[in-house]
């Protein structure tokens, strides 16, 4: 999970009365989307019980705190509005299922990059396989001897999905990315998007995540070697 803090300078009664109306709002009333240039770049709820206000007069300062609402889905049962999912769904629906409980899935063009090397002896080497391998809504429910049913959380769906690859979800450039952990050592990162019904949208480029000492990074002289 990733947070953002922004701080804002309140310098008159128009921004004062926002802020006020600011800190009395509920959960997930308020989304903050940033940018890198046109391009999205990250978006999360605010936290509107984690805000500071600095008690002075005018111009005073005015913090919030917004996250990608990962962390909020281990509270969300995976479920349709409180009706059970029937059937099967494929990997990728299942995914975008649980992200968009989060509540800002409406502030994406696709909402989920997918960097999958594991295949099973029924798939190709190009085979998509969060489209073509399904999941059974039940296998997320737990029912009791009396019938009554207990729902996994939305957490837990993305976590048994990830473990079973061998991947870490990150909300990063525009996406939520789903990226297999042995595929860094490669460098190059090769994606399949998804829009927020779980449906296949586009292909990404192989995209480099390395940096080069000395050109991406400098080196700070200082430090020592063993």
């Amino acid at each position: 999970p990733s947070v953002a803090d922004v701080s804002f300078r309140v310098d008159g009664a128009v921004l004062n009365a926002f802020v006020t109306d600011f800190i009395g709002a509920p959960e997930q009333r308020f989304r903050l989307s940033i940018y890198k240039g046109v391009n999205l770049f990250w978006v999360g709820n605010v936290q509107t019980d984690n805000v500071r206000k600095q008690d002075k007069e005018y111009p005073y300062i005015f913090s919030i705190r917004a996250a990608d609402g990962l962390a909020l889905l281990k509270d969300i049962d995976y479920n349709n509005d409180g009706v059970a999912y029937e059937g099967t769904a494929t990997i990728a629906k299942h995914v975008c299922n649980a992200l968009s409980k989060i509540g800002t899935s409406d502030l994406f063009s696709d909402l989920l990059a997918v960097n999958n090397n594991w295949y099973s002896d029924q798939h190709t080497t190009s085979s998509d396989v969060y489209n073509t391998s399904k999941i059974d809504y039940r296998r997320f429910i737990e029912i009791d001897s009396t019938g009554t049913k207990t729902y996994k959380s939305c957490y837990y769906v993305l976590e048994s999905i990830c473990k079973a690859f061998g991947s870490r979800i990150v909300l990063s450039d525009g996406l939520f990315r789903i990226v297999q952990i042995n595929e860094y050592e490669g460098g190059n990162l090769s994606f399949l998007t998804y829009d927020s019904d779980g449906l296949p949208s586009s292909s990404y480029a192989n995209t480099s995540y390395r940096l080069s000492d000395g050109t991406d990074i400098l080196r700070l002289y200082g430090g020592s070697f063993q």
